[in-house]
């Protein structure tokens, strides 16, 4: 009879330790890990006042922070098939056999600047849209200003971007949209 309680109170004690461990917090979730993921989007928008429209793919964010991306645009005209490649802090954009790098291709990739930084978020805020339910707006402070992310509250996924310099102005902004995350290998 001593044995069977002696078993009894370990199968017990054995269960409240494994209950306490499943009843940890786990740790937060940032919201904008969902941008850390590899993905494909197109985006429609004006940077400088110029309009563009071009297909985004992201790698993965590596543990350094760093990750790949592609932007090849479609608008405007003087920029279809135009592809600009970055890793780790290398930028190459290519036409057709023409190819340079350096700041020149940094700047015309910049749509992908935002999806390559790993900033934390500053705010965020929820919108109300009559027709598309909730929304969040989180901002994430930049060195030149601030980048908005509005993400849908049903999907996580982003689905506006806008590029705001130091003193508020719009620097450039768009419309995010077939944004598939990628499986990784």
């Amino acid at each position: 009879m001593y044995s069977y309680r002696k078993v009894l109170a370990i199968i017990i004690l054995f269960s409240c330790v494994i209950s306490v461990y499943s009843c940890a917090p786990s740790p937060r979730a940032n919201a904008l890990d969902i941008l850390k993921l590899p993905a494909e989007l197109k985006a429609e928008g004006e940077r400088g006042g110029v309009a563009f429209c071009a297909v985004i793919l992201l790698g993965e964010t590596r543990e350094d922070g760093t990750r790949s991306g592609e932007i090849t645009y479609s608008l405007p005209d003087a920029f279809a098939g135009l592809k600009i490649k970055t890793d780790s802090g290398v930028w190459e954009a290519e036409l057709y056999d023409v190819s340079i790098s350096g700041t020149v291709a940094e700047r015309l990739g910049a749509p992908l600047a935002p999806f390559l930084q790993s900033n934390n978020a500053t705010s965020a805020e929820i919108k109300n849209s009559a027709d598309d339910g909730a929304q969040t707006l989180i901002t994430v402070q930049t060195d030149c200003g601030t980048v908005e992310y509005l993400i849908d509250s049903k999907s996580g996924l982003p689905i506006f971007l806008r590029e705001k310099g130091s003193s508020g102005d719009v620097i450039m902004e768009f419309k995010i949209s077939d944004y598939k995350i990628q499986k990784t290998n």
